[in-house]
């Protein structure tokens, strides 16, 4: 009987927490533009990013954010969002603030002579405008607020402003990062979805495509290049990418799934180049080679 009783609370928490939640409601989707590594194209592919579910640390209902290969735990609180981060809790948003407010956000950085996330930083910003945005009869708060400098960090690009949306977040990542020098942030919020609203950003209205749309995955399967050959296929283990006469300007290779998404890059520096596909999961990839000048190459292979 007292199993039940704790039974029937756990499930009345959970229920209450979920319905009182507007952040991340569960099986939300965000849609951000993936140009890859060596591109700067945003129609190029996508994130997926999806509310998986709950979980519950240190006593918070929190939820499960999840692309590819990597989660975040999130949870909100009086209009607050928070971040889990190396066993501890980092605001993110605040849609409870006034214009003139100031508010600290812990933001995902680089630290010194390193070249991947590692820390993060606590960062003033002012709150310097509000709107109001319609999205499907519902009224969201659109936040613009101002960086405050630190001096001390001067292995920073810092970013002027740091705008985030009720129910959406951030429009040009998932997560606002503070950069370091030479990295470009061209990660655009192309949609986001839930039950209750469909929303996308006014620039990929303007591309009038799928929010799941893929240049490289829409490309015909064939190659341009009768000299360019790619074996055997389908595949287990290893692909070979031969080349009669190299072309330096054909220096990248990237290969994505058949979503779309992104699981490969590398260069394409010699005539012959072996790429090892034996830990990708079996189904239909496409291997894309083009130069800077984005002249690409596509080739549909199958892994077994």
């Amino acid at each position: 009987m007292k199993l039940i009783l704790v039974f029937v609370l756990l499930l009345f928490v959970c229920m209450s927490g979920s319905t009182q939640s507007k952040f991340a409601p569960n099986g939300a989707e965000w849609y951000y533009s993936d140009p890859g590594l060596f591109s700067s194209n945003p129609l190029n592919s996508y994130e997926k990013y999806i509310t998986k579910g709950d979980t519950v640390i240190e006593g918070k209902i929190c939820k499960i954010i999840s692309r590819q290969n990597f989660s975040e735990v999130m949870y909100e609180e009086n209009n607050k969002v928070y971040y889990r981060y190396k066993n501890d809790f980092k605001l993110i948003y605040d849609f409870a603030v006034n214009i003139g407010d100031t508010i600290k956000f812990d933001f995902k950085s680089f630290s010194p002579n390193s070249t991947k996330i590692d820390t993060t930083y606590l960062i003033n910003c002012v709150v310097s405008q509000i709107d109001t945005v319609l999205v499907n009869n519902k009224k969201l708060r659109s936040i613009s607020t101002s960086v405050i400098k630190i001096d001390s960090l001067t292995h920073l690009v810092w970013p002027t402003l740091y705008n985030y949306m009720e129910r959406v977040g951030y429009e040009y990542d998932f997560m606002f990062v503070l950069s370091i020098p030479s990295i470009d942030d061209m990660h655009n919020l192309r949609c986001y979805n839930d039950e209750d609203i469909s929303y996308s950003t006014d620039w990929w209205k303007g591309q009038k495509k799928a929010c799941d749309y893929s240049l490289l995955s829409s490309m015909p399967s064939n190659s341009i290049n009768s000299n360019m050959h790619i074996f055997p296929n389908p595949a287990t283990n290893e692909i070979t990418i031969t080349t009669e006469n190299h072309d330096k300007s054909t220096q990248y290779i990237r290969l994505h799934d058949n979503t779309g998404k992104i699981v490969m890059e590398t260069i394409l520096d010699s005539p012959l180049k072996k790429l090892d596909v034996s830990k990708f999961p079996n189904g239909v990839y496409y291997i894309s080679i083009y130069s800077s000048h984005f002249v690409f190459e596509n080739f549909k292979i199958i892994k077994l």
